[in-house]
């Protein structure tokens, strides 16, 4: 498992993007003088097959918010991250956005400048990308999601990392550094959490 540093440009694109506005033909599609468009069904978002030196996977896309829809319903359908469709939408409100409102859905991604071998974790982009065994003569195919790093004043350190076995249902025996830390704010931790949804591992 490899954790990396690359911050992800297309995010910086796609806020360009929402900027120039349906004036703009190159990097915007025609937008009709109807009523707002009914939300796409999402174009596959999550697993792509690699062509020999290929270094971008996805593609932009747009929608329109829906009724009773906010902007981290779309993140989810899309399965990108709620920071990057945020990013991507720096006008948007993302929780009183009027119906209507064009949303820039930032589905296309750098693949991480690091082999392409197991799972890379991209720090900047907060995405996870992992690159499953294939046989010669078999193209390569990638598999990417938003994940959670860290926290807020301790960041997620650069490494390479192996995964030597697995567990089903695991108990997580809480560090002493953790157990001290919640003690300190009274929300108190067990010292072993058993497996379930209170527990990080799973």
């Amino acid at each position: 498992m490899r954790f990396m540093r690359c911050a992800n440009t297309r995010v910086i694109f796609a806020a360009c993007l929402s900027v120039a506005g349906p004036a703009c033909p190159w990097l915007c599609p025609p937008q009709a003088a109807a009523a707002p468009a009914a939300l796409p069904v999402p174009v596959q978002t999550e697993r792509f097959v690699l062509e020999p030196g290929q270094e971008m996977i996805g593609r932009v896309q747009m929608v329109r918010i829906q009724p009773h829809q906010v902007l981290a319903d779309i993140a989810r359908l899309f399965d990108v991250g709620y920071d990057s469709i945020k990013h991507a939408n720096p006008k948007v409100n993302p929780w009183l956005a009027p119906v209507g409102t064009r949303v820039i859905v930032p589905t296309e991604f750098i693949l991480p400048d690091a082999p392409h071998v197991g799972i890379v974790v991209n720090i900047a982009a907060m995405r996870l990308f992992y690159f499953p065994p294939h046989k010669p003569g078999q193209p390569q195919v990638v598999i990417t999601h938003p994940v959670g790093i860290g926290r807020l004043g301790h960041p997620t350190p650069t490494m390479v990392t192996r995964v030597t076995w697995h567990q089903a249902h695991p108990e997580w025996i809480v560090p002493r550094s953790i157990l001290a830390s919640h003690a300190r704010r009274g929300t108190p931790l067990p010292r072993v959490v058993a497996a379930g949804p209170d527990n990080p591992f799973g």
